[in-house]
């Protein structure tokens, strides 16, 4: 099949289910026939002979492109539900045990879909056993760029993993086992980039936890240099819009806050996160939530406490709830209110967030 051919199956598809894949976040996720994207899926699989281009094993093969691709684009951040992202890799791996290639593919997809929900401890043990047999499935695979692809996936995944239990140390080395197998298999551009900027942020968490100043001086430098190596990266590719106006700007201005420190180009990751929400979909708004709240506290706006309580109180992801309470610790000390100040700290989460967890402690014995 063509890539014209493809792309007018999935528009095809798409269109049956009642999606504009260009409008996102309006549709919710049952609405979509999940039988016919596995169906989907397996079809491509079983007569897809196609592997990674050498020198970009990021972009992937036919069936990655479909699955971790359009799928994940569609269920992921379109519909905001990666449960049912994990049951469609459930479906299809049903169906493609006999493809070993495919079915660690698929593998990969359903951890990501599960480790996108809700952190919990039974969560965390499930997953573990998960990383586990995924690392130990993926060596069993014949060499080729297909394993790279699926070993670049499984380090990039497990970082993630980490990072949000809290286990930066593992999380940042994750992500640099990640950035040498693309560099390895020369996907420079991209995924050596995105890898290595991650595992900058995961280092400077770590950092944050220690409480060693020149560390956490040395970490938010490496990352400022990351950040403009992974921007150079993806322009012009297809992660420019996730990582090089999305996740890597959010994720400058995070940083910000955690140090509590001015940057020269803060407003402008502001303004460059803030207009990829619209194309990032529903997975992306508690992100522009976050970043809109930081901006109206920077600019002293008198709408700035209540914007950072309701990210406080409505916003799933640890990281991102903890940092709107720092943020309101901050406020409420600048205020002589150290009991509000230690209510707000008090409701940080205790997993996935130790970092903020850490900078909160420190600023309340001062």
């Amino acid at each position: 099949m063509s890539a014209v051919s493809y792309r007018q199956v999935l528009c095809i598809t798409y269109e049956h289910l009642g999606i504009n894949p260009q409008k996102k976040g309006t549709k919710q996720m049952n609405t979509i026939d999940v039988a016919t994207l596995v169906d989907l899926v397996v079809a491509r699989a079983r007569t897809d002979t196609t592997a990674p281009d050498p020198n970009n094993v990021r972009v992937g093969w036919r069936t990655d492109q479909l699955l971790t691709g359009d799928v994940d684009t569609l269920v992921c951040y379109n519909c905001n539900d990666p449960a049912m992202y994990a049951e469609i890799g459930r479906q299809v791996l049903a169906e493609v045990q006999a493809l070993p290639e495919i079915a660690a593919l698929v593998r990969l997809a359903i951890f990501r879909g599960e480790r996108l929900l809700p952190v919990n401890e039974e969560r965390k043990r499930a997953l573990l056993e998960m990383v586990q047999k995924l690392g130990d499935f993926i060596g069993t695979l014949p060499d080729g760029t297909r394993k790279k692809r699926c070993s670049s996936l499984f380090q990039y995944h497990t970082g993630v993993f980490y990072d949000a239990y809290g286990c930066f140390a593992e999380a940042a080395e994750a992500q640099r086992q990640a950035a040498d197998i693309a560099e390895l298999a020369g996907d420079m551009p991209g995924g050596a980039a995105i890898s290595s900027f991650v595992a900058a942020v995961y280092e400077l968490k770590d950092a944050l936890c220690s409480g060693t100043a020149d560390r956490i001086n040395a970490s938010f430098t490496a990352l400022q240099h990351q950040h403009l190596r992974l921007i150079e990266a993806v322009r012009g590719t297809a992660f420019e819009v996730s990582w090089g106006q999305g996740n890597a700007p959010m994720h400058m201005v995070e940083a910000c806050v955690w140090l509590d420190r001015q940057h020269p180009d803060q407003n402008a990751w502001v303004e460059t996160a803030i207009a990829a929400a619209e194309k990032l979909g529903q997975a992306f708004k508690g992100c522009a939530d976050l970043v809109q709240a930081v901006r109206l506290d920077w600019a002293n706006d008198a709408g700035a406490e209540d914007a950072l309580k309701r990210v406080a109180e409505s916003n799933n992801v640890n990281e991102q709830k903890a940092a709107a309470l720092l943020i309101l610790v901050r406020r409420a000390q600048k205020e002589g209110d150290a009991e509000e100040a230690r209510q707000f700290a008090s409701q940080m989460p205790e997993t996935g967030a130790q970092h903020v967890r850490a900078i909160a402690a420190r600023l309340l014995v001062q």
